[in-house]
């Protein structure tokens, strides 16, 4: 099975490719492999390499990238770009949140302090407006894609939640079952949210 996750930034996306990945038996995690900080896929010649894989691998794959990548297409080519890459994926899972503000405030936390995966106290006043322009965007960009390919949107505000057999409910509309739950509460356990 070949499972993307796309999301906006700060949408918890890396909890759910490590808690969905840790869940399924012989999985590979594909970490942002358009993200142009730190490259997988530099050249044509890598992005046909990986879609060679893709459709050839027997192992499951768990693969996540964000809306804004990459970012030579972004915003303009995104969502012809994800309409036909996403095809590759027996599963597509799109992700982002209800609340933009508190999206911003997450995302200039860590771009100011360069802490991604830390965990940090929310300060209101860490806020920057070009920062909700571009989450109102992408947010746009990952609800067009959602409508356009009829595929559901799930929201960062009710995977992390304390009802696991609501997230499993959600999982299950689109034809995802998990070998183990455990691993997967782990990383979506309320606790586990970066921003307290």
């Amino acid at each position: 099975m070949k499972i993307h996750i796309l999301g906006t930034p700060r949408s918890g996306t890396t909890s759910l490719i490590n808690g969905i990945a840790d869940s399924l038996n012989y999985t590979i995690k594909i970490f942002e492999p358009h993200n142009t900080n730190q490259p997988f896929i530099k050249s044509d010649s890598d992005y046909k390499k990986h879609l060679d894989f893709l459709n050839h691998t027997t192992y499951n794959v768990v693969e996540k990238n964000l809306i804004n990548n990459p970012t030579n297409l972004y915003p303009l080519k995104t969502v012809s770009f994800y309409k036909k890459y996403l095809k590759n994926f027996d599963i597509n899972i799109l992700i982002t949140r209800k609340d933009i503000k508190a999206s911003t405030q997450s995302l200039s936390h860590a771009v100011m302090n360069d802490t991604w995966f830390d965990y940090y106290q929310i300060d209101p006043k860490c806020y920057n407006p070009k920062a909700y322009e571009f989450f109102k965007e992408a947010n746009n960009l990952i609800t067009q894609l959602s409508k356009e390919l009829n595929i559901p949107l799930f929201y960062y505000e009710d995977l992390f939640t304390e009802n696991i057999s609501f997230t499993l409910k959600k999982l299950e509309s689109i034809s995802l079952k998990l070998d183990d739950v455990k691993p997967f509460y782990y990383y979506l356990n309320p606790n586990k949210k970066l921003g307290k």
